[in-house]
């Protein structure tokens, strides 16, 4: 019996070093800090493999394609090998996530992130913890790229595409403040919008690229948006306007170039609601109160 126990506990700590398949080190350059591991699509279960490497670990994912659901509850950093090539593609329940970070200092990169789930609340990846770096990755062919419930997040280097609700959302409530969260040099292109903006406070959206949005580059809707800075950002073809301020006073413009759709509501130029919508009508790029409008219990409870 003891030698049965032996070999399963010598048996588990090689899991812990090798985890992973026998994949070639040399391709990758660690930092040296924590404990790195490699990992293969045809590996064993991905989310069992993040359950049990240590906080503060580095995963890396050679190029595949994965398909579970993940759920990451401790500090990781997860690096695909490629973002044209490490795809993590996702069926999740309806108005569900393809990742939900419940951890801070978590670290994607490098991943395009796919969920084709029903639902128009449908995500990809949903944050609900702080100091969470999502850099030079894609999100496509999914109703919402990013939901960020939190605060201190950076999004970096990322595309965003064929959304069909939103690339990124901010959602800040009563339960929970969306703050300090930092947007760089990001590509939004044929979503419906780019950015929506309910209830953030301190946001910084800068260097990015708003192009052929089906409704808006950046959609602040919420009448409690405040402090939200956009600087020199592109914004080109969106259907219906390129940059919409409900409260009118929570968008600073600095340096930004704009199409044929002048921003509204912000501080360079403040339209009439009344005008706005008929201005959708006109365009035929209206959509249904209910599709805007998110109900935020469903949400948070996905």
């Amino acid at each position: 019996m003891n030698r049965i126990h032996g070999l399963a506990i010598i048996l588990f700590f090689f899991f812990l070093t090798h985890v992973v398949s026998a994949h070639d080190d040399s391709f990758y350059t660690p930092d040296g800090l924590g404990d790195t591991f490699y990992v293969d699509s045809s590996d064993l279960s991905l989310q069992q493999i993040l359950n049990t490497v240590p906080e503060g670990s580095t995963v890396y994912l050679s190029a595949g394609v994965y398909s579970e659901q993940l759920l990451i509850t401790k500090p990781l950093k997860i690096i695909g090998e490629d973002a044209e090539q490490t795809i993590l593609r996702v069926c999740s329940p309806k108005n569900s996530f393809a990742v939900h970070i419940t951890a801070s200092g978590v670290t994607l990169e490098h991943i395009t992130i796919i969920n084709t789930g029903p639902g128009i609340y449908t995500t990809g990846v949903k944050v609900t913890a702080s100091s969470t770096h999502i850099t030079s990755c894609h999100f496509q062919d999914t109703p919402i790229g990013i939901a960020l419930w939190s605060s201190d997040n950076t999004i970096d280097s990322c595309a965003f595409s064929n959304c069909d609700d939103e690339g990124i959302v901010l959602l800040g409530t009563t339960l929970n403040s969306c703050e300090n969260n930092i947007i760089n040099n990001c590509v939004f292109s044929n979503n419906c919008d780019g950015i929506e903006l309910q209830n953030a406070v301190e946001t910084a959206i800068k260097d990015c690229t708003f192009q052929d949005n089906s409704h808006a580059g950046i959609d602040a809707i919420g009448m409690k948006n405040s402090q939200i800075l956009v600087s020199t950002c592109i914004f080109s073809d969106n259907q219906a306007f390129d940059l919409y301020d409900a409260s009118q006073t929570a968008v600073q413009l600095d340096s930004c170039s704009f199409g044929k759709q002048e921003p509204s509501g912000s501080t360079e130029r403040i339209r009439a609601f009344q005008e706005i919508i008929q201005e959708i009508r006109n365009q035929q790029a209206f959509r249904p109160l209910f599709y805007r409008v998110y109900s935020i219990l469903e949400r948070f409870n996905a």
